[in-house]
């Protein structure tokens, strides 16, 4: 499973972090140049701008410090919005709010069948957990093949 990650500040870096130490095929961008030199430097990919993001990943996972900054992600041009498509997974875990993420699951919703959108206002522990949880639980029957209900 390929993650996709945007935001690697104080918490998204802590969050991308632990994929990447995890073997995760992870893909990072942030506006901060010299963030996305570590990562891959610590082995994770880039891409050229978030619609190729979310092209290439079968999740991404946006931890942005605002409101704005999670619409611009989304909605500008080549953002998410634009390589989403069926089968697709945002997992929002920016600094904003419950309008917010409800507009922008509305947007995705009128363009795939979006299987997940979750809003995590939790500490890191707990986001943690969330991720790893849904790639054991949901995505099991696709990464074990002695998978039984």
């Amino acid at each position: 499973m390929k993650i996709g990650f945007i935001g690697l500040g104080n918490v998204g870096g802590k969050l991308a972090g632990s994929l990447l130490r995890n073997n995760v095929e992870l893909y990072v961008r942030d506006l901060n140049a010299d963030l996305v030199k570590k990562f891959t430097n610590m082995g994770a990919k880039t891409c050229i701008d978030n619609r190729t993001l979310m092209e290439k990943c079968d999740a991404v996972i946006t931890c942005l410090p605002s409101p704005a900054a999670s619409a611009s992600v989304m909605e500008d041009k080549d953002g998410l919005l634009e390589g989403m498509k069926p089968g697709k997974i945002w997992m929002e875990m920016s600094t904003t709010d419950q309008n917010e993420v409800v507009r922008i699951g509305k947007l995705i919703s009128a363009k795939s069948d979006l299987q997940l959108i979750a809003q995590f206002q939790v500490d890191v522990i707990e986001q943690i957990l969330v991720i790893l949880l849904y790639l054991l639980v949901v995505k099991e029957k696709y990464l074990n093949p002695f998978y039984h209900y």
